[in-house]
């Protein structure tokens, strides 16, 4: 016969009492990730309230709803106990994937985790454009944001605040990129040509010759240069600008170029909206498709570590973008979208979490009339994160060598430097909520 205390039996029916001075607990669960999708967030924060975390108001709100509804509706005392008591099953919270539905390999937040910018720097001259062509700032692996205004290249170190100014005696064109360790820079010049500017030098060290065409875009991988111009030609160039291969007749006109994680890809994107995948390093064409959506393609960007996975800037149902699997490029549907028709700036994968950051402009009842937000999504129509600082369309979204920062540049001619995963307790008591403006120029502002 079992003569323990600890708990009762069914068979003994005899009531074991609880102390009257033991407190009322709130179990201690782990927060529910928020659940918000494309057109709710859409619906909900059409207004752009500067400086407003709405990801982060509505966590917050609903952490304070659930923790008052515990408290204020909590199960009474127990008096009885006919069996042991029962123990809730324990919550993984170490694990940073998220379970639930997703469109793409992730390690999603389960909370918001972006505050304020972390700094902010004036960037005039910089225009939202229609036409997807997006490469007059770039930000390097050694820490420089490079930008191009008027006939002069600006770079400027955020981390040690070191600027170099870069005057070339050509004309400068509307394209520049770093080499992928961050020492020397690529830029378009007149006349078709493009120059290579050396970090260490301070000089042009490359110079390639006159050509048809401006170049409109550029990529680099670890091994070569590739360019693409505004006749639809393709050249690919060692780092020295020795020319290594041309393709003629790619697009009409290309716009947009990006190289896959393990450089095994190259996707191009042209006037006509056709989007094109080629083999790299020979860049010989595979396939190509055609979006039936008619907005206007401005963005492409590959996921960081799973290399078939493209996404694209054109909304589908009930999503911001549209994911397309190139090993299975006949699978690709890309269907108008069902309510606010959002028109994207930029894709950017984070090299870490593989999280999507997306800016978006959604049109109001005039031309003139719209609003604007940068958004943070773990699938397709789930978003998990906002930032919203800027003021205007935001066509630039630039990782630093880390993959820790994001840096936006909007038309509103401003820089936002974000921690992307949050700041540390100590360093958030340090900053303001909108830090002084530092121009990015070596002698003040040019406006």
């Amino acid at each position: 016969m079992n003569t323990s205390l600890d708990y009762s039996t069914s068979d003994r029916f005899i009531p074991l009492r609880r102390r009257s001075s033991d407190p009322i607990s709130v179990p201690n669960v782990y927060p529910n990730a928020l659940n918000v999708t494309c057109n709710d967030y859409c619906d909900n924060y059409k207004k752009n309230d500067s400086g407003v975390n709405y990801m982060q108001h509505l966590y917050k709100t609903s952490q304070y709803n659930n923790l008052l509804i515990n408290k204020m509706f909590s199960s009474p005392r127990r008096v009885l106990y006919f069996s042991p008591k029962q123990r809730a099953a324990k919550v993984d919270v170490t694990s940073n994937w998220m379970k639930s539905e997703e469109s793409w390999p992730v390690k999603a937040r389960r909370k918001p985790l972006i505050g304020s910018p972390d700094l902010i720097l004036d960037m005039p001259g910089i225009e939202a454009s229609d036409t997807g062509r997006n490469q007059r700032v770039d930000w390097g692996a050694t820490g420089f944001i490079a930008a191009i205004h008027r006939d002069s290249i600006y770079t400027h170190n955020p981390d040690t605040n070191w600027r170099i100014f870069i005057k070339s005696d050509e004309d400068l064109g509307d394209c520049i990129k770093w080499s992928p360790d961050g020492t020397q820079l690529a830029m378009s010049l007149k006349y078709g040509k493009i120059g290579v500017w050396d970090i260490r030098t301070e000089k042009i060290v490359h110079m390639s010759s006159n050509r048809l065409f401006q170049v409109s875009c550029m990529v680099y991988t670890s091994r070569q240069l590739i360019t693409g111009d505004d006749n639809g030609v393709i050249q690919t160039w060692s780092h020295s600008l020795l020319l290594l291969k041309t393709i003629y007749g790619a697009h009409s006109n290309i716009l947009n170029m990006k190289v896959s994680c393990n450089e095994r890809y190259l996707a191009t994107y042209g006037t006509g909206s056709k989007i094109k995948i080629w083999a790299l390093p020979m860049c010989k064409e595979m396939f190509y498709i055609f979006p039936v959506n008619t907005t206007p393609l401005l963005a492409l960007d590959w996921h960081p570590w799973k290399e078939s996975l493209l996404a694209i800037g054109q909304p589908s149902k009930d999503s911001l973008c549209t994911l397309w699997n190139i090993n299975h490029p006949e699978d690709i549907v890309i269907d108008e979208y069902s309510q606010h028709r959002p028109k994207i700036d930029c894709l950017a994968f984070n090299p870490i979490s593989a999280e999507l950051a997306i800016s978006f402009w959604l049109t109001g009842q005039g031309e003139d009339q719209y609003s604007q937000n940068i958004v943070v999504q773990s699938s397709l129509n789930r978003i998990v994160d906002d930032m919203n600082f800027h003021t205007t369309r935001t066509p630039y979204l630039l990782w630093d060598k880390d993959g820790k920062r994001l840096a936006s540049v909007g038309a509103d001619e401003n820089l936002a430097i974000w921690d992307f995963f949050g700041a540390d307790n100590k360093e958030k008591c340090k900053k303001t909520l909108f830090p002084k403006k530092i121009s990015i120029l070596e002698k003040g502002t040019i406006r």
